[in-house]
């Protein structure tokens, strides 16, 4: 049974990697994009697709723009903080709906990964896509 489920999971982070919606795609700013599910009431695995360095003249901040697949009826939360190896910093909510921009915290003069978590607030799965 458990082995059923992961390979589950697995289909459906393959298909909601491949169905980001067009308006998305056809974006020429994007840095990074990455996938994330959320399961009813849970949050689904930790996503680390994204890294990123500061640069000098830093602002403090990440801004992460998500979004659920379009023409769904698909709603979630999502968090979002940036990965340490000598702390686990805290998970900041980058907003609940069908999508929302949000700032993640990020010190100046670092490199690290992005990490994002979804929580679906729908009966189904909520495929998130998300941007920095």
């Amino acid at each position: 049974m458990k082995r059923s489920w992961g390979v589950l999971v697995v289909a459906l982070l393959m298909l909601a990697s491949l169905s980001a919606p067009a308006a998305a795609s056809t974006r020429s700013d994007v840095f990074c994009r990455g996938n994330a599910v959320g399961f009813p009431g849970k949050w689904g695995a930790v996503s680390k697709s994204c890294s990123f360095t500061s640069p000098p003249q830093w602002r403090g901040y990440l801004e992460v723009t998500w979004f659920v697949e379009a023409g769904t009826q698909q709603r979630g939360c999502v968090d979002g903080r940036m990965a340490s190896v000598r702390q686990e910093r805290p998970w900041q909510s980058l907003g609940c709906g069908k999508g929302a921009t949000g700032r993640v915290s990020w010190p100046a003069n670092t490199l690290s990964l992005l990490e994002i978590r979804v929580k679906s607030v729908n009966v189904g799965l909520a495929l998130v896509t998300y941007e920095i």
